[in-house]
This record gives structure tokens, C-alpha cells and sequence, in this order.
């Protein structure tokens, strides 16, 4: 299993070049901003964006072909995948808290912007990852370009900038939101293996 994901995490450190771009840009704007909320909006973006290229690398590479026949199943093949993106959820988490003091955030609108930014990223998983397992990431494309669109509506909805930020949920809200897409991702991790199961490579 560490393997597995350390093999993910190889995968999007190879993509270094692309993930710096994106991070310097999201950092400096939110800057430029004084915006913590730009910068939460754009988290889940770059945990499907690297999760697609896992997926991609793989389908490319034929790595399928060899994964499923490793010791354990092809569940622990799923399961490495899922918690690959919760790694990059939390480094996101991570850099989110960081952005936060950069702007000097009060720690309570932090807390609150953080479960939600961490609960759409698990929701978005949740979505795609089950799609990608189905019909692969070539044909998955167009899906994920709806679920990008979707993803900055939500975010936008969700994350409103007024002086310091405004949410529409109270913090136990925000919390049942986040158990809910952790639910949520659980699920869809074990339709994934049901899906994955069943393939043919």
C-alpha cells in the first residue's frame, strides 16, 4: 500500500514544474488580493488535477496491467489512489493555513475556510474518482471539465469575500459538512473497487 502511494507521489513531484506554476500563481494572487478566499476556492483544482494525472501516467504506462496482479487485490489499488488525494488534500491544507497567517486571518475564519475547502476537495473524489475508474481519463475529460466549472460555482457560492469572511454555515455546520463528504468519499471508494474489480485489461 505505501508503495502504491508512493508511486503517486512520485508521479506529481515529475509534474513539479506545472504544480510550482500554479502554486506561485495562486499564492501571489491571493496576496495581491488580501483574498484567503481565492486561494481556498482553487485547493480542490489542484487535487483533481493531479489525481487526473495519476490516472493518465497509469493508463499511459499500462501500470493496470501490473498493479492488478500485486498481492492484496485490486481494492488495495483503489484504496492507495483515495488516500493519495487525501495527501494532497492536506499538503493543500497545509499551504491553506499558511496563506491564512501570510494574510493575517483570524485562526477561527482559517478553521471554518479550511473545512470547507478540505470537504469539496473530498466531495470532488467523491465524483470523480469513480467516473475515472469507469471510463478512464481520456474519456473522462469532458466530465472533469464540467466538474472544474461546477467546482469554482460551488467554491464561489460557498466562500464569499466581505471584508474578512462570510459564511452561509455555522462551524457545526462546517463540520457535518466535512464528516458527510468523508462519508461521502468512502462510498465512492467502494464503488470504485466494485468497478475496478471488474475491468478488463
Amino acid at each position: 500500500m505505501i508503495g502504491l502511494i508512493f508511486k503517486d507521489l512520485r508521479t506529481a513531484v515529475l509534474q513539479f514544474k506545472l504544480l510550482l506554476i500554479l502554486l506561485v500563481m495562486y499564492f501571489g494572487y491571493s496576496i495581491y488580493l488580501k483574498d484567503l478566499a481565492f486561494f481556498a476556492s482553487m485547493e480542490s483544482v489542484l487535487v483533481l488535477v493531479l489525481s487526473m494525472m495519476a490516472f493518465g501516467y497509469d493508463e499511459k504506462s499500462g501500470w493496470d496491467r501490473i498493479a492488478c496482479t500485486f498481492p492484496g487485490g485490486r481494492d488495495r489499488v483503489v484504496v492507495s489512489r483515495y488516500l493519495f488525494g487525501l495527501i494532497i488534500s492536506t499538503v493543500m491544507a497545509i499551504a491553506h493555513v499558511i496563506m491564512g497567517i501570510m494574510l493575517r486571518t483570524q485562526a477561527s475564519v482559517i478553521a471554518d475556510s479550511l473545512l470547507i475547502a478540505f470537504s469539496l476537495s473530498a466531495l470532488f473524489m467523491a465524483i470523480l474518482f469513480p467516473l475515472l475508474y469507469k471510463f478512464g481519463s481520456e474519456k473522462a475529460k469532458l466530465i472533469f471539465l464540467v466538474l472544474f466549472i461546477g467546482m469554482l460555482a460551488v467554491s464561489s457560492g460557498l466562500l464569499r469575500d466581505n471584508e474578512s469572511y462570510v459564511f452561509d454555515f455555522g462551524r457545526v455546520s462546517n463540520v457535518l459538512i466535512l464528516v458527510g463528504s468523508l462519508g461521502l468519499l468512502a462510498v465512492s471508494a467502494w464503488i470504485s473497487c466494485r468497478i475496478y474489480r471488474r475491468k478488463e485489461f
